[in-house]
């Protein structure tokens, strides 16, 4: 069954002030900058506010003769001409916290309402925009709900990534160019568009050709804006999460024990030893672990090998440990062939190749005199050459598989 985001339809209960007119007198609301007028709720209290419509955000102040500011909203996306665009503002409690949030309308060039909603956050002090009850009224050129099979359909991304879209289920798999893996949802903002979520971002899927586009309701920051997709000629493989069940290791010795029954896992080498949380935000990126900030599996097919992409969190950040190839029990040798392995590059990106599979190596690393690949602090990443396996029990004793947090 599909998610369905119904946006309350936004009134032009507004009074809108003479734009653009200098009305003469020293006062600044005699200016022709104010568009708008209205009252905002907050902590019991009301206030009258004036709306200033701006290229990158629309700011309000009191309705007062010093010009006291009193709020702000950012727009996530580019608005074309939005001091003519603007068509209407409310500032109704849209989520029953008590206190006023924002719902702004822009009209564009074709006729269609694009509107952007924030609820106010009392704790930050600030707006937060909310892409779930934001959307358009546009709807010919956005794939809608009955363009998609009932089943799973399966696209290419131009950047070597793949989505698998299962309308029946609401969900979506997608699969990076390097070949990690994860689910998300699809929804339904209104007018049978389907939006997509994927980490941060909210997309609607544009059609371009035999396929669509990706547009982020964030404008170009988002991470997969502009990216367009054809039919695949295969499907997307599922891998279950279990398949991360057991004891990794790579050539340093380092290794992992992850159980995703108890969403834990253990990372372990001769330097230390600790224990931590595996997450999965169903945000699209797939699971991580909290290892040196968001540590996201990438794994291998038939579940041999795997190797870990480390973003930062608020936190930690990534140190260069824990990197390189991962093996189940730590033998490479009964998965891959190392003496065919090495590093080249293609495509503007350091490639891993261990006599079996190719692994994108993360950025900040290049190859060193040795043929081994190095960051920027001289920490080798850790795949490329034999080791015998690492006990952990030679270090932590006998029971460091039961360290769980």
């Amino acid at each position: 069954m599909k998610k369905t985001l119904t946006p309350l339809l936004i009134a032009a209960a507004v009074a809108l002030s003479a734009c653009g007119q200098d009305l003469s007198g020293g006062d600044w609301r005699t200016t022709g900058v104010v568009q708008a007028a209205g009252t905002i709720s907050r902590s019991g209290a009301d206030t009258d506010v004036l709306v200033c419509v701006h290229e990158g955000d629309t700011v309000f102040y009191r309705d007062s003769a010093d010009q006291e500011l009193f709020g702000q909203v950012v727009y996530p996306m580019d608005v074309q001409d939005p001091w003519d665009t603007f068509a209407a503002i409310d500032f109704a409690d849209r989520n029953g916290d008590g206190d006023g949030d924002v719902a702004m309308t822009f009209t564009d060039s074709e006729g269609g309402d694009v509107w952007m909603v924030w609820f106010w956050d009392a704790d930050t002090g600030e707006y937060v925009f909310q892409p779930e009850e934001s959307g358009s009224t546009v709807t010919a050129e956005w794939l809608r709900w009955e363009d998609l099979a009932e089943d799973c359909t399966t696209w290419q991304g131009e950047d070597g990534g793949m989505l698998a879209l299962r309308a029946d289920e609401a969900l979506y798999t997608y699969r990076t160019w390097y070949g990690r893996t994860g689910q998300g949802d699809l929804w339904d903002i209104g007018n049978r568009q389907v939006l997509l979520r994927y980490g941060d971002g909210s997309y609607l899927l544009a059609r371009s050709g035999s396929g669509f586009t990706l547009r982020s309701l964030e404008g170009s920051m988002g991470e997969l804006d502009g990216v367009s997709y054809v039919p695949a000629d295969s499907d997307l493989p599922e891998i279950p999460l279990s398949r991360l069940d057991g004891m990794w290791q790579n050539a340093l010795g380092e290794t992992l024990l992850i159980d995703t029954a108890r969403w834990e896992y253990i990372a372990c080498s001769p330097e230390g030893l600790a224990s931590g949380t595996i997450y999965d935000r169903e945000d699209g990126r797939g699971p991580y672990l909290f290892l040196n900030g968001f540590a996201y599996p990438r794994l291998s097919q038939d579940g041999s090998s795997l190797a870990l992409y480390v973003t930062a969190s608020e936190t930690q950040t990534p140190d260069g440990s824990y990197s390189g190839v991962f093996y189940r029990d730590g033998d490479a040798a009964a998965y891959a062939d190392l003496t065919q392995a090495g590093f080249s590059e293609d495509g503007g990106r350091l490639w891993y190749y261990d006599g079996a599979e190719y692994f994108a190596v993360p950025e900040g690393y290049a190859v060193g005199q040795d043929g081994r690949a190095y960051d920027a602090n001289g920490k080798v990443y850790a795949a490329g050459w034999e080791s015998p396996v690492y006990d952990p029990g030679t270090d932590w004793g006998p029971d460091w598989d039961q360290s769980w947090d």
